[in-house]
């Protein structure tokens, strides 16, 4: 094996497929020196045979003439392989033992494709290693991406307050919004739709599209009450901007002193509510799940809230969108963002 390995090492000719392609032409070139033989024999003995039969001198020439030439051919044939070994010996600038004729054997090929398969096996284990290492990088630089995000963007500390829940003006814009919309929803019969297209509830009742969703609910809301323009639009993953286009409507916003937003918040919804850091009119997203809300303040003793969710699939009743049970349902939900209204049209 260790010939053959030397063999292989030197020559040209050191793929598995080439060498199985030219051991297949050797092995067809050596059945023909076997059945041509037979052939000429065969034919030869009939040319004769038909010659005495006849018992004519001039067939009995030709059939002899006919004989020299195909012993020739049978002759040529059988040096077929020296003359190819030789070839590939002078090509290659080699002795004939180390052309790639005469490496093709089946020992050889058989020893080349292990030792293919093994390269390929190391390729793909390294390929793993490589892509492992590469989401190993990808996770850091995700990480890292939000920690330079949340010190790039907007203040984590929410100033605490008093709890007696007075309401701005703007919050009161923005409560009698979700209000009239609340009720708009159960009265146009709006169900529950993941993505939602109209980007005000005006322009969805007039279209007599009666979809929307948690985030397009706030957005409707705000909109409303002119804290945005109709047209922007703005969602959360988790909490966390949801896209490019919304974190930069935010920014936006907060630019131009219509909002403030707490970014990077990471605090139970409760902790927020009873130590009077979120106020009515503040729209929430919690890390736990995609979802958004509005906080619409303490009301007979119940902290009570502005949402639509999955239960409205079926149609969205007034009750299951001025809610008084999240309180006690996201008590303990991470709130990750929190947006303050401060002015609005």
């Amino acid at each position: 094996m260790g010939d053959k390995m030397f063999i292989l090492e030197s020559s040209a000719c050191t793929s598995a497929n080439v060498l199985a392609t030219v051991l297949f032409f050797k092995k067809l070139i050596e059945i023909m020196c076997i059945i041509v033989p037979i052939i000429l024999v065969l034919l030869v003995s009939i040319d004769f045979a038909k010659a005495v039969i006849a018992n004519d001198e001039n067939q009995m020439k030709k059939a002899q003439s006919l004989a020299i030439r195909r012993m020739i051919y049978g002759v040529v044939i059988f040096f077929v392989p020296t003359i190819v070994t030789a070839t590939f010996g002078l090509i290659e600038g080699q002795d004939v033992t180390k052309s790639c004729f005469g490496n093709a054997t089946d020992e050889v090929v058989t020893a080349l494709k292990q030792i293919e398969d093994e390269k390929l096996e190391l390729r793909e284990g390294e390929l793993e290693e490589l892509i492992e290492a590469a989401r190993e990088n990808q996770l850091a630089l995700d990480a890292k991406f939000e920690e330079i995000r949340n010190q790039a963007g907007s203040s984590s500390n929410i100033p605490s307050g008093s709890t007696d829940d007075s309401v701005s003006a703007v919050a009161s814009k923005i409560l009698a919004s979700a209000d009239k919309i609340a009720h708009g929803l159960e009265t146009n019969h709006f169900k529950y739709v993941y993505s939602s297209k109209y980007k005000s509830y005006t322009a969805a009742v007039k279209a007599g599209y009666r979809k929307t969703n948690c985030a397009q609910y706030v957005v409707w809301t705000y909109i409303d009450a002119g804290v945005m323009a109709p047209g922007n639009s703005f969602f959360f993953k988790k909490g966390k901007y949801g896209s490019a286009s919304s974190k930069k409507t935010l920014k936006k916003l907060e630019n131009a002193g219509r909002i403030k937003i707490y970014y990077g918040v990471n605090k139970k919804l409760k902790t927020l509510i009873e130590s009077g850091q979120v106020k009515p009119g503040d729209a929430l997203a919690n890390i736990d799940q995609t979802h958004t809300f509005i906080y619409a303040g303490k009301k007979n003793g119940t902290y009570t809230f502005y949402t639509v969710g999955t239960n409205g699939k079926d149609g969205f009743k007034y009750n299951e969108v001025y809610r008084t049970d999240l309180h006690t349902k996201y008590g303990n939900k991470t709130i990750v963002t929190v947006i303050r209204p401060l002015k609005a049209s």
